[in-house]
Formats: C-alpha cells, sequence, structure tokens
C-alpha cells in the first residue's frame, strides 16, 4: 500500500512506454553447429553489470540469422524474468554474437530524453525497483514475470537532481568496482602465492631437502 501510493504522487510512465522488450528465443542447438555465446544470470555480477559470458553454445545453421535481432549489444539492459527474478545488469562493453539465455530479456531503451541506461538500472535495482518487480512476479515453485507485468511495471520519471544523484552513484559504483576487483585479485595472488610456499616446503621435506 505504501508504495502504491508513493506511486500515485510522483510523475511516471510503465516501463513498456521506454523500452523495447527483446525476448530470449528457444535456442536450436547442434553439436556441430555453428558458435554463439549465451549470457547467463551468472554472468552478471553484484555492481549490475554483464561480465565476459563464459557459456559457448553450437546452434543449428542458418539460427544465427533469425538470432541477429536477439542479439546483445553495448548499451542494451538485461532482467532476469525467470527462477532468479530481479537481476538486472548493464552492458557495457561490445559482444561478439551474444544472445540472451533463457531465464533473461533485453530491454532497449527507446526514449533516452528520460531514462538513460545507467539510471534505469540504478532504479530497477534499487530496493524500491526491486519490490515493484517482486509485485509483479508469480508462481512459486518457479517464480517468473510475465512480459505483460514487465512493460506495465511503473517506473518514476526522475526529476533533475535525482539524474544528477545518478550520475553521482554510477561513478561511485565503478570506482568501488575496479577497487574491489583488484584487492580480490591481491588476494587471490597472496593465497596462491602462501600455497606454492606450503607445497614447496613439502616437496623439499619429502626429499629430505
Amino acid at each position: 500500500k505504501d508504495l502504491l501510493s508513493y506511486l500515485d504522487t510522483r510523475k511516471s510512465v510503465e516501463l513498456g512506454e521506454i523500452a523495447e522488450l527483446i525476448r530470449p528465443l528457444f535456442i536450436e542447438r547442434d553439436s556441430k553447429g555453428s558458435e554463439l555465446r549465451e549470457a547467463m544470470i551468472s554472468d552478471i555480477n553484484y555492481l549490475g553489470l554483464l561480465e565476459e559470458p563464459a557459456k559457448k553454445t553450437l546452434v543449428k545453421e542458418g539460427f544465427i540469422t533469425r538470432a541477429t535481432p536477439t542479439f546483445i549489444k553495448k548499451g542494451d539492459l538485461l532482467i532476469s524474468i525467470k527462477g532468479t527474478i530481479g537481476k538486472v545488469a548493464l552492458v557495457t562493453k561490445e559482444l561478439k554474437e551474444t544472445i540472451p539465455g533463457p531465464s533473461l530479456c533485453i530491454l532497449l531503451i527507446h526514449d533516452q530524453s528520460r531514462f538513460t541506461p545507467e539510471s534505469l538500472l540504478l532504479y530497477l535495482r534499487s530496493s524500491f525497483g526491486q519490490q515493484i518487480i517482486s509485485s509483479a512476479t508469480q508462481g512459486t515453485t518457479i517464480p517468473f514475470l510475465p512480459v505483460k507485468s514487465i512493460r506495465s511495471m511503473k517506473i518514476i520519471i526522475p526529476t533533475l537532481e535525482e539524474q544528477k544523484v545518478v550520475k553521482r552513484g554510477s561513478k561511485k559504483s565503478e570506482e568501488l568496482f575496479s577497487s574491489i576487483s583488484e584487492m580480490q585479485m591481491k588476494l587471490d595472488q597472496l593465497i596462491n602465492d602462501g600455497w606454492l610456499q606450503i607445497e614447496d616446503k613439502s616437496i623439499k621435506t619429502s626429499q629430505g631437502g
């Protein structure tokens, strides 16, 4: 009730008015076919960015041509629609012939005068946006987001001040992610170096050195 009351006080639009929803195709696999990359929910990191998809899929002849309109491009948003609901990601770099997996849809923003991919990403990933997504979710055993519900989700039009806050928050998030990634690499290196030292000592001991 609080959510609906707040929505009534703000100017908003339906998601379908500002973005085109591109659904994943049923993948026609072929063990001897052409190769595509397939983006999965697990490729979305905790900052809401799509990392390099690791899964490679071999598909039947002709499928690539049909799948071209669903190729993921830089600037697209992805939203999970089945199983793990509410994961949203921004594509920050060009990907080679990559399609969304069966649990992901592409959101292609066509009204960037009011919404940038970054601002919509932060909106949908916020606790408020997640409540809206949760309220549109159906199913118990396997939760899913109906396409109709996605298109009708209310998106608050941000004020100029809110847009500035979004830009600052987006930049800060990137800086923090860069720092965290660097620290993770250093931690991994320390762990690997420590293990190699232990292993080296064990080998010398077993050889009587």
